[in-house]
């Protein structure tokens, strides 16, 4: 089951203090930090949390804009904001770890999303 244990933001200082310029009209960041319930670890999950008038000034010059991993709220709202994060993310269940983190991805971007570990030397050489 996970467990959300931070969230982060490179947009904002002190997120649960700080608000973006218009409230009304932005696009933040938050890095959520997620791991298995009662045990150490995290990974961390990107999300990017944005207002539909941030988005009808982005889309006035371009056709369109993907939605994944966006959290669209009417406004600013740190509390509605760590709700809705908190709702997602916390408690989500699966046989192990890497099916939790793959349910998680669809609501964030996933550190490891799309990993592949790179061969080594020896692996690379048949040793």
């Amino acid at each position: 089951m996970s467990e959300i244990k931070g969230l982060h933001s490179p947009d904002l200082y002190a997120l649960e203090l700080d608000n973006p310029p218009d409230i009304e009209n932005c696009c933040v960041l938050i890095e959520v930090s997620v791991g298995p319930k009662d045990e150490p670890g995290e990974e961390y999950f990107g999300v990017v949390v944005t207002t539909p008038r941030w988005l009808a000034d982005h889309l006035s010059d371009r056709e369109y804009l993907s939605g994944r991993h966006y959290l669209i709220v009417k406004r600013y709202d740190f509390e509605v904001v760590r709700s809705a994060l908190y709702k997602q993310f916390q408690g989500v269940q699966g046989a192990n770890w890497s099916e939790v983190a793959e349910r998680l991805a669809r609501y964030g971007q996933w550190e490891f999303e799309d990993y592949q570990p790179t061969l080594g030397h020896h692996e690379r050489n048949g040793a």
